[in-house]
């Protein structure tokens, strides 16, 4: 989908160079997934209690799911449109096995992983794996008594996740448990920030500065490469933004970027709908001028911003505002536990 939107305007190499490392971006929301779910139930799913892991799994599906069924509905009618207007379609995407597989939100959980339906929603699945898992991490890691226990645990699931994404073709099952090895950096980065008692002073331009570098970096390094270099910087992203909290730069904290934060999830899942459909209606424009390029190109920036927008208000934050008023209980006041 990428390289449609790049014929537009071929003349942009180096933003379409940063545009195709977007991929980058998913083990980075693996890693904030890990950091974000042990800051905000960490501490109450330390000791396992059944009605505390029924309650986050609840939370967390009403979180995935509404979303994640109006993209595959979306995808759906997007397919029987074009069957009905004759346009090509490569039916072994979308058979009515992986549309199951996708509905249950599973179609990750297989030996050997082929996209289908709404390519993006793969991480969904991957991630909704971890979550399974995550009560367990709780109840295991989430005791680590030492920051520099913390750190080392850290530090492990990085090289691990490198090490993974080095040999995955040979590995049955990865894209099933892709997302728990990024998941555990957060995780323990984020236990590791807690139980460290004191920080050296960190530049409040870190973040920046690691954000500024990944961008740089996408304009000249192969995929594999920045894949590799672009997940420890954004580990170390995520990582540095937890250390600085609200001390953090102007960048991170301005009305935009909290928009785009806020709308990043349902921005994710429908923006391959938008470019999709967009592929299918507009004809390549080589040899017709970059001034005309340019202009469809800012109109698909502006369409998924605004499909992105809608599916956030009337679909995602409905089911946010549910989960607001749910609160998870925490372990009996009679159990004392290292919570923080």
């Amino acid at each position: 989908m990428s390289d449609h939107i790049c014929s537009l305007v071929p003349e942009a190499t180096a933003g379409y160079s940063a545009m195709r490392a977007g991929f980058v971006s998913v083990p980075a929301f693996f890693v904030l997934s890990g950091y974000v779910m042990w800051i905000n139930y960490g501490s109450k799913m330390i000791c396992f209690r059944w009605k505390s892991v029924v309650d986050f799994l609840i939370r967390r599906f009403r979180r995935l799911y509404p979303v994640h069924l109006f993209s595959l509905l979306a995808t759906l009618m997007l397919f029987l449109g074009s069957k009905a207007l004759g346009i090509e379609v490569p039916h072994e995407l979308y058979s009515a096995r992986d549309f199951v597989l996708n509905l249950f939100l599973i179609h990750t959980w297989v030996p050997k992983f082929q996209y289908s339906w709404n390519y993006p929603s793969w991480s969904i699945s991957s991630e909704w794996f971890a979550y399974i898992l995550f009560p367990l991490f709780c109840v295991t890691i989430g005791k680590i008594a030492n920051a520099k226990f913390a750190w080392l645990a850290c530090f492990t699931a990085l090289i691990t996740t490198l090490v993974l994404y080095s040999i995955k073709n040979s590995i049955l099952f990865f894209t099933m448990i892709e997302a728990v090895a990024p998941f555990l950096v957060g995780m323990c980065g984020a236990i590791a920030i807690n139980k460290t008692e004191s920080f050296k002073v960190i530049p409040t331009a870190t973040p920046d500065g690691l954000f500024a570098l990944l961008i740089v970096l996408t304009c000249f390094l192969s995929s594999t490469t920045i894949g590799n270099v672009g997940f420890v910087l954004c580990s170390g992203l995520v990582l540095s933004l937890g250390i600085l909290g609200e001390k953090c730069s102007f960048f991170w904290r301005n009305r935009i970027t909290v928009f785009l934060g806020e709308i990043s999830y349902s921005l994710y899942l429908t923006h391959f709908l938008v470019i999709k459909f967009g592929s299918k209606i507009v004809p390549s424009l080589d040899g017709t001028g970059s001034a005309l390029g340019a202009a469809v190109v800012f109109a698909y920036f502006f369409a998924v911003l605004s499909v992105a927008y809608a599916v956030h208000r009337f679909i995602e934050k409905p089911f946010l505002i549910v989960n607001s008023h749910r609160n998870i209980a925490g372990p009996p006041k009679t159990i004392g536990h290292s919570g923080s």
